[in-house]
């Protein structure tokens, strides 16, 4: 619901911010907008502090600050087959999709 099916979608609202600004590093991707601030990806640790973002991008926490290790889970999260291995591994084999927005909105 989130991608419209589009393996490499990028966020179109969750975009790392400084000070308050947008400055273009977006953090969910894929088919299953894995929120890459907060979760590895494809055994690459891109979780924040230590991995690609200086914090976690929350709903009340937006700057993050994108390292030199983000493109490279960008590139992971773009691969089907590795967002839908995560999305498996966040959602409990699918038993549970409450990490996602549009769980509330399409009822899974």
């Amino acid at each position: 619901a989130e991608s419209q099916g589009i393996e490499t979608k990028a966020s179109t609202v969750d975009i790392c911010q400084t000070n308050g600004q947008p400055n273009g590093q977006v953090v969910s991707w894929g088919l299953f907008q894995i929120n890459l601030s907060a979760n590895p990806i494809a055994d690459i640790a891109c979780p924040a502090p230590k991995g690609a973002f200086n914090k976690q991008f929350t709903g009340s926490n937006k700057d993050c600050i994108a390292q030199q290790l983000y493109s490279s889970c960008v590139n992971a999260a773009k691969n089907a087959d590795n967002n839908i291995k995560e999305a498996a591994s966040l959602s409990n084999n699918g038993t549970s999709w409450r990490k996602w927005g549009s769980d509330s909105k399409c009822g899974f």
